[in-house]
């Protein structure tokens, strides 16, 4: 199991980023996981999960 925190900064973006995505993939073959991403709210440190569409 890994957790990345700041996805976008990980990829080396350093500027604001509103209505991104993630795309998620495995070469493996028949390969699986599961993802989710969350927003931690900067005010109540309360977290949001943001589902898929």
């Amino acid at each position: 199991m890994t957790q990345v925190t700041r996805v976008v900064r990980e990829l080396g973006i350093t500027a604001a980023v509103a209505g991104a995505r993630l795309v998620v993939s495995t070469p493996t073959p028949s390969g699986e996981f599961a993802a989710y991403a969350s927003v931690i709210d900067a005010a109540t440190n309360d977290p949001r999960a943001l589902l898929p569409r």
